[in-house]
């Protein structure tokens, strides 16, 4: 591979990075208000002996705790992925 093959690959890498970094940072900014409100909601349907008042209500929540879980996740492997891509184009 030539000089300026390897240069244009490190760019692409480091256009990828970016992209990834802004998808992370998105993301977080998505997840966070949502995990919040659902910490919220939660926490406003326990009575005073910590049990839910709604049961209903308090599966659904818990299904979208379930859902932020795994799109925390998604950010780690993103996070690994510009991580090996940073790696990749150090050496």
């Amino acid at each position: 591979m030539d000089t300026s093959q390897s240069n244009q690959n490190v760019d692409k890498s480091e256009d990828y990075s970016k992209k990834i970094s802004a998808i992370i940072h998105d993301l977080n900014n998505i997840m966070g208000p949502v995990s919040g409100y659902a910490d919220m909601i939660l926490k406003d349907n326990r009575d005073s002996e910590g049990h839910p008042e709604n049961a209903k209500l308090d599966r659904r929540m818990e299904k979208i705790r379930l859902c932020v879980t795994k799109a925390a996740e998604i950010i780690e492997q993103l996070r690994s992925i510009k991580l090996e891509m940073q790696n990749s184009t150090s050496k």
